[in-house]
């Protein structure tokens, strides 16, 4: 999306899903117990990760923020992307 927000609710996932967006807002919900490798970023939108570590700095310069990670050993690999929105990540 280059100006919209996206929703997903995610369930019994397999392979990978990438998810980019330039100005709207990324919110997934997956599995509390999900299996998955997670790859968080925004460059000037917040993130809120209720599954996950406290998202860093990606530059001391930039207002950028990261947050990679594996859930349940890993396995689904999920890629959040975005400008200058946020993302939201979630369990059910």
């Amino acid at each position: 999306s280059v100006s919209g927000a996206i929703r997903c609710d995610a369930t019994d996932l397999a392979g990978s899903i990438d998810i980019e967006t330039v100005s709207g807002r990324i919110t997934m919900t997956v599995d509390a117990g999900i299996a998955a490798d997670f790859e968080l970023s925004s460059f000037s939108g917040g993130i809120d990760n209720a599954i996950g570590p406290e998202p860093k700095r990606t530059s001391e310069y930039a207002p950028g923020r990261e947050a990679v990670f594996s859930t349940g050993g890993g396995g689904t690999r999920i890629r959040l992307t975005t400008f200058s929105g946020g993302i939201v990540l979630d369990t059910r």
